[in-house]
């Protein structure tokens, strides 16, 4: 039977790709814009499980009745809305949580009407936002979302200025600094749950993320990644001086509240008059690896990082216990 496209104006639905691993690989929404390149601009409604139940949700949008829609409203009125459309899309709690905090450096525009709402005002606002460019990005983008929210429902907007707004510009990074042995050592004279994370991190060397997404835990490995191929789930063997810490690791890392880690990882090393980043841990380990000579292939192997020498990355297989045994010629103290 062939198949049928839908109508323009009608929206879309289309598998994104064939990851047999993806739960819901169709995508549905609609096209609200285009961009002066000929771009389309996507309004995403959801994803879902086959292609017949997305455009089922986009037909019933489309039969939603509108007459109840306001043909103005105010940018708090058109948030409120949009943000329980959000959250009905499955969202995760961290996901919303930047949009709650964009939204808290808007405020003075709640009574405003969003037709109203122009480009000196919304630069102004990420201008005054006391924010850097993460969260001004993250206004810049509530802006470009209640826009294309506006649009969909019918409601009157301006035209869309988010690519017109500037944000500031990131400096490259040169904060991190490596952990001095004097300062490991403070952290086993004072250990307590989130220290033994903290010293878990610098003789593992894994990705502050890679805390909570590790997938399985065994006597002398455990196995998590993120960020690339080279760094998914690869298997981590535990260092020998870390053997108690790790026997109690999974506890602790599950009673960390994610969202408020850099804050209590500042907040106890603050305790002991030390001041580091939570990535700080990453190039503690790759350093203490180097200094101790070391294979730099294992390091990389340990670590996630990809290994540019084709031999090497295709043919070269290093067994876990040499992995183990590289590891455990690295001093930290």
């Amino acid at each position: 039977m062939k198949k049928t496209k839908r109508a323009n104006g009608d929206g879309f639905c289309y598998k994104i790709d064939n990851n047999p691993n993806r739960k819901n690989p169709f995508i549905y929404g609609f096209i609200v814009d285009w961009t002066d390149d000929g771009k389309p601009i996507k309004k995403v409604l959801g994803y879902t499980t086959s292609k017949s139940k997305g455009n089922k949700e986009l037909d019933k949008y489309l039969a939603s009745d509108k007459d109840e829609i306001k043909d103005d409203m105010t940018w708090k009125e058109l948030y409120s809305e949009w943000f329980e459309w959000k959250k009905s899309t499955g969202i995760s709690k961290d996901g919303l949580s930047h949009y709650v905090h964009a939204y808290n450096k808007t405020l003075i525009l709640n009574n405003r009407k969003f037709s109203e709402i122009n480009l000196d005002i919304m630069q102004n606002i990420i201008n005054d936002s006391g924010v850097k460019t993460d969260g001004q990005k993250r206004i810049r983008n509530l802006y470009s979302q209640l826009h294309q929210y506006a649009k969909i429902k019918g409601i009157k907007v301006p035209n869309d200025f988010s690519n017109f707004l500037i944000v500031s510009k990131e400096e490259k990074s040169t904060k991190h600094t490596i952990f001095a042995k004097e300062e490991i050592q403070s952290l086993w004279d004072n250990r307590n749950d989130f220290i033994d994370v903290i010293l878990f991190m610098i003789y593992t060397g894994i990705r502050p993320n890679e805390l909570f997404k590790i997938i399985e835990y065994n006597d002398n490995y455990f196995v998590t990644g993120s960020k690339t191929k080279a760094g998914m789930n690869r298997i981590i063997p535990v260092h020998d001086d870390i053997k108690e810490i790790y026997n109690n690791i999974e506890t602790c890392i599950e009673n960390i509240n994610k969202n408020s880690f850099y804050t209590i990882f500042k907040n106890e090393l603050t305790k002991l008059n030390i001041y580091h980043y939570p990535y700080d841990t990453r190039h503690t380990f790759s350093t203490a690896w180097k200094l101790s000579k070391s294979d730099d292939l294992a390091r990389k192997r340990i670590m996630g990082h990809s290994v540019k020498d084709l031999t090497d990355d295709v043919y070269t297989h290093l067994d876990f216990d040499f992995l183990k045994t590289e590891l455990n010629n690295v001093k930290f103290k």
